[in-house]
């Protein structure tokens, strides 16, 4: 069965969706407990792949830092793998990572 929170997911995604729509923006993601439901939210709004360059599902520790480079003493020096200063370091590696991006989000906690 469906939680709130993840069902709130797609609505989210089509807001977002027809907001980016009405930019040039291209947007990358970094999604860890998401498992890759915001790019598969995103990606069900027509026209979305002129926007969304793709998106980074990192959900292990190993993957944040071999497939993005974080840092291991990052992990070491947070709270915990979803706290704020692990999601800004993956917002920044998904861009960095990601040329033709001009803008990262990333997602990590607890849905």
């Amino acid at each position: 069965m469906a939680t709130r929170k993840t069902t709130s997911v797609p609505r989210s995604a089509a807001a977002t969706a027809h907001a980016l729509l009405g930019t040039e923006h291209q947007l990358v993601l970094a999604e860890s407990c998401t498992g890759g439901l915001a790019a598969a939210s995103l990606v069900a709004t027509p026209g979305i792949s002129t926007r969304l360059c793709g998106s980074f599902v990192v959900y292990q520790i190993a993957s944040k830092r071999e497939w993005l480079g974080l840092p291991e003493l990052l992990f070491a020096n947070a709270p915990d793998a979803a706290s704020a200063s692990v999601s800004a370091a993956l917002a920044r590696a998904a861009l960095q990572h990601t040329p033709h991006a001009t803008l990262a989000a990333a997602i990590t906690g607890r849905l």
